[in-house]
Parts: C-alpha cells; structure tokens; sequence
C-alpha cells in the first residue's frame, strides 16, 4: 500500500492538472472513463484502427497522459483530453494515488480552506458595487478627481479578481454534486452567443458602460444595445450560468456564481445611479431599450438592425470563441468537448 504522503501528493497532482474535471472518482459517468476500480484492470483501446486489450499500470498512465489519442479507450472520442507534460515523479505519484481505494476520501486533494476563494469572490462583488454606489464614488471622485477614482478602482477590482483566480487554484476540492453528461452541451452552445456580446457590447457606444454617462440624451440604441442596453454583461451572466450547469465542483460553483450575481446586479445597480443622475434623459432613452435581451424589440419600443452590429463584429466574435475553445483544454485543463 503506498504511504498517504505519496498518494495524497498523487490526488493533488490529477486535482491541479484538470483530471479530476473529466475523471470521476466514484464510478460517475463523465467525459472520461473514471477512475474508481481502475489500477490493474483490462481496458480495450483503439490504437492505430485496431482495437486490443491493455492493463492500467504506470507505463499506461504515462502514455495515456503523454500521448491521450494513441491509445484512446473503447467507446470514447479521439481529441477530447488535452496532452500533458508531466515528470515520470508526477507520473509514479499519481499511479500510487490510483492504486489507493482511500486517497480520494481519506484527505482533501487539497490542504486549507475553500474560505479564501469564498472571501475573494466576495470582495470581488462587493468592491465592484461600494465603489460605484453614488455616495462612495461621490466622494472618492472629490478627493481624487476623476482619474484618481478610475486608478483605484480598477486597482482593487483587479487585486480581488486576481485574488479570486490564485485562491480558486488552491481550493480543495469538494464535489457538490455530478451534472449530466449532456449539460457538456450547454457552454459549447451558449458561448457563441456570449462572446458576441461581449465583442458588440464593449466596442459600442453605451450609455450604461463606465465613462460614457453623459452619452443618454437624444440616443437611440444601435445595433446589440436594440437587443438588451447591457450587452457585455449578460455575455459574462451566460458564461457563469452555462458554466454552472455542467460544473458541480465546489470552487467552480463560487467562481460562476460570483460572477453571475455581479452581472445581474451590475444591470439593475447602473439603471438605477443612471436614473439618479440623469432623470428624464435616462427615463427617454430607457423606454427604447429593455434589460432583458429581445423585450424592447418584442414589445415594439426598439427595432434591430443587423448591419449596425456589423459582419466584422461577428466574425471577431467567432474568432475569440474558436481561440478560447482550442485553448481551454491547455489553459484550464479540461476539453470543452462534449
């Protein structure tokens, strides 16, 4: 039997290199065969047309995680696990992990706390509404003036986002619970739509987006801002709503939900300082626009035109979302792949 150290040392490697995203641990069907009862056993792969069977050791491990499509196991895809460079130390550890029944239970696969990553998904949402309530960035801008506020905001917004990332490295790892297979479709689908509206919404004049409040008055909202005045932040609410659904680890769930309360939020937060700070002028331009996507045009108030979000928009959109899908399995770890 392999000394805890080594085993729990073995968790935490397959933990930080994304296995445990794909792998299960209890038998649970994901995109990759899992893990529980594996050391030792047969498995038939799929190597070079053919199909033989092949015993789960070391060498295995370190060919699978080397080299993941050249033997690739009867009744999953080619292309979905992401190739990893890892030492044949990292490679032993991990076996041992794998040939412990108890590793995965006995300790967390990480030490310390997940209260961290839950303070810093806090102060990231919190940070975000303090600084732009009216009273706080009343005064703040009266100390600092103008460029002073914008330095210091977005130096803490990015110290708590920055915070929330390193901790959400080192949470330990708690399964809340085991989503579906299918739910894998729901980012590849939704992210299109998301990443357009990110692109569209942050390369548009807005009346809603920080620095442009006094653009409201006579305005008629163009292009992507006819479908919902906060483009780029319900781009950010379908990434963490999508993201949730094929996710139950504990650490992911705080990330996604952090985000998604800020998003949501931020829309209702920004309508009502517009409508403190601008009255009438805002109340005009508001009446032609809706927060949710597509209930002005439905409801007669606004009118979308396609040419105004532009051909170069979408195909910036489709670009960014090619880059991050082929990217995310060496980034983050795990295939988007469904």
């Amino acid at each position: 039997m392999p000394s805890p150290t080594d085993a729990q040392r073995g968790v935490t490697l397959l933990r930080d290199k994304g296995c445990l995203t794909c792998h299960s641990v209890d038998g649970t069907a994901r995109t990759g065969p899992t893990f529980k009862a594996l050391w030792g056993r047969k498995r038939p792969v799929a190597s070079g047309g053919d199909v033989r069977e092949v015993v789960v050791d070391e060498a295995y491990l370190a060919r699978s995680i080397r080299e993941p499509d050249a033997e690739v196991v009867a009744g999953y895809r080619a292309g979905t696990m992401p190739r990893a460079d890892v030492t044949d130390d990292e490679v032993h550890a991990m076996a041992l992990a794998l040939q412990d029944p108890t590793a995965f239970t006995s300790a967390p696969i990480r030490g310390g706390s997940v209260f961290p990553l839950a303070s810093a998904a806090a102060a990231f949402v919190l940070l975000h509404f303090a600084l732009s309530s009216i009273p706080v960035r009343t005064q703040l801008i009266a100390a600092l003036k103008a460029k002073g506020f914008g330095v210091v905001y977005s130096l803490l917004a990015l110290g708590a986002f920055a915070a929330m990332l390193y901790f959400y490295r080192t949470a330990p790892y708690v399964e809340l619970w085991s989503p579906p297979r299918w739910t894998r479709w729901a980012p590849v689908l939704t992210m299109p739509i998301a990443t357009l509206l990110l692109v569209a919404g942050y390369s548009i004049r807005n009346p809603t987006a920080a620095g442009q409040e006094g653009t409201t008055k006579g305005a008629r909202p163009k292009g992507i801002l006819a479908v919902t005045r906060h483009p780029a932040l319900w781009g950010f609410a379908l990434w963490a709503l999508s993201h949730l659904a094929t996710n139950g680890e504990l650490h992911v769930v705080i990330v996604a939900a952090a985000i998604l309360v800020l998003a949501l939020g931020g829309m209702l937060h920004i309508d009502a300082r517009r409508k403190a700070t601008q009255g009438a002028d805002w109340d005009a331009y508001a009446a032609q626009t809706s927060v949710v996507p597509f209930a002005a045009i439905a409801g007669g108030r606004a009118k979308l035109v396609p040419s105004e979000i532009g051909v170069i928009r979408v195909a910036i959109a489709a670009f960014v979302y090619l880059a991050f899908f082929f990217a995310h399995p060496h980034v983050i770890g795990a295939s988007p792949v469904p």
